[in-house]
């Protein structure tokens, strides 16, 4: 009998700066910025890598970004990353406030983004995720794309 993960992609996922680095551990396929060397310039579970860096690294080495970053949530910011480092993002569209919040969110919500975006080749988009129902593409706006 075939899994239903027989036809997904393997999903990777990089916690940005703002999410908890706790929310990582004891979790397949997550990381946190903080863990990559390219990315961490400071000590201590934090790291001050641009946003930019961040997103060209994770779509360099296939990793989906994960923020609740405040600069994502405006379309503007989102077109900007998608058009310039070619990255695939889950931005959450409210804070997540507390780290027990960070850790059972993110243990939560893995498993469905893997069956969500497992079925779709890795690509430049950005996914919303509001703070109750299912994980969202954010499409453009068609009048916006003809300008």
């Amino acid at each position: 009998m075939r899994s239903s993960h027989d036809s997904l992609r393997d999903i990777r996922f990089c916690l940005d700066a703002n999410i908890s680095p706790r929310a990582a551990a004891g979790i397949d396929n997550v990381i946190h910025v903080s863990e990559v060397d390219a990315l961490s310039r400071t000590h201590g579970g934090h790291s001050d890598a641009h946003d930019y860096d961040i997103a060209a690294w994770c779509a360099e080495n296939d990793y989906v970004l994960v923020t609740c970053d405040s600069d994502f949530r405006t379309r503007q910011q989102r077109a900007q990353a998608i058009q310039e480092a070619g990255v695939e993002v889950v931005v959450f569209t409210y804070e997540l406030a507390g780290l027990s919040n960070h850790v059972s969110t993110i243990a939560r919500r893995v498993p469905l983004w893997e069956q969500r975006l497992g079925q779709l080749p890795y690509a430049p988009r950005v996914w919303l995720q509001h703070r109750r129902g299912a994980l969202r593409e954010d499409r453009p706006d068609p009048a916006s794309a003809s300008e």
